[in-house]
């Protein structure tokens, strides 16, 4: 806990206050150095994800609309020639999912398809952008998270 500082507040009053952060550390998610168990759904879903992807939220939902509720092996094949930078991602995130299933609930991937497919936005990266008599407009630059979650076909679709 941070110690208390006292300070003046000109009226000759001392006030308790608390120091300022000069920065923000990034939030740690799990202990360094502990594995933590694999990220298995309930339900005999497996699911893997990719954080902080430096395309924007808006692209990548373009590509991952394509390949919701399709099978695993028909989203590879889909992906791999859809011209779009995200195709690469969510190809990536989509083959972990398949991995994690067949390696952590000996699932066949022949009868994986794609549950559920998501893709939440991380944080803006802020940049500042010259423009005319000295003002300044913002270029946020955005990252995604992306989660996919894949399940057996003859379970509850």
């Amino acid at each position: 806990m941070a110690a208390e500082v006292e300070a003046g507040n000109g009226q000759g009053e001392k006030t308790k206050q608390r120091p300022g952060r000069r920065w923000l550390r990034r939030p740690q998610f799990r202990a360094r150095g502990r594995r933590e168990e694999p990220r298995v759904a309930k339900g005999g879903e497996a699911r893997a994800v990719a954080r902080y992807v430096r395309i924007s939220p808006q692209k990548m939902r373009l590509v991952a609309d394509l390949v919701r509720g399709k099978p695993v092996e028909e989203a590879e094949v889909l992906l791999r020639y859809v011209p779009k930078r995200a195709a690469q991602v969510i190809q990536k995130v989509v083959k972990s999912a398949a991995a994690n299933a067949e390696h952590n609930l000996d699932l066949d991937r022949a009868s994986l398809y794609v549950a559920k497919i998501y893709v939440d936005g991380g944080p803006v990266l802020k940049r500042w952008h010259p423009r005319q008599r000295g003002r300044a407009y913002p270029i946020l630059r955005r990252t995604s998270h992306v989660t996919v979650v894949v399940r057996a076909a003859g379970e509850g679709r």
